[in-house]
Order: C-alpha cells, then structure tokens, then sequence
C-alpha cells in the first residue's frame, strides 16, 4: 500500500472514531497535544506524522496505539472496528443491553433469506 493512501486511510480511521466519540478536532488536539490544525492534516492525509503523534491521538480518543493504526481496505471492516471501539466505552450496563439487543437481532436474521 502506498504511503499517501494508507495515511489518507488512517486519517479517514481517525475522523470516524472521533466522530463515533462525539469529539471535535480542537478537543482531540487538546487530548492529543498537538495543534488542532494538525489533526485536520491528519485526518485528511496531509501529515506524516510520528508515531508519537499517533499515540496521543490514539489516547486522545481513547484506542490503544495497535487498534489505531489497523487500517482495513474495505468500509464495512472500518465501521466493524468503529462499532467494536464504541463498545469498549460503555459501562456493564449498556454493553449487557448491547449484547442482549445484538443477541435478539441475530436471532431473528437467522429465520431471514436473502
């Protein structure tokens, strides 16, 4: 993979997670400490930016480093791992709900063909 697009794709990963996290670019600089206009770069592709930058964005928005930086080709890993990463940030309570829903949801696609 060419290094332009896997930095436009891991600034693409990282607009989704802040974005599923409810935070805005100056709050995740904040977090981050780095510049927000850095993190636009960032996320559009424009940075190279060091793994030490990575790893304060990555605590910033609450991910390790590794779950981060794993940048997949297709959409839908990236919304799995977007979902999954929200997930983490609930408390017992709202996971069990999750399961639970999640369950009953599967259970019925199951009786569904398409």
């Amino acid at each position: 993979m060419k290094t332009t697009n896997l930095m436009q794709k891991l600034g693409y990963r990282i607009r989704l997670l802040r974005n599923s996290r409810g935070l805005s670019q100056e709050k995740l600089a904040e977090l981050a400490g780095v510049h927000p206009t850095y993190i636009s770069e960032v996320e559009l592709g424009k940075a190279n930016a060091s793994i030490s930058v990575f790893d304060g964005i990555a605590l910033g928005l609450g991910v390790s480093l590794s779950e981060l930086v794993e940048v997949q080709d297709g959409d839908e890993d990236i919304a799995l791992i977007t979902l999954v990463s929200r997930i983490r940030g609930f408390d017992e309570h709202q996971r069990r709900v999750f399961v639970e829903t999640a369950t009953a949801l599967l259970n019925g696609m199951q009786n569904f063909k398409l």
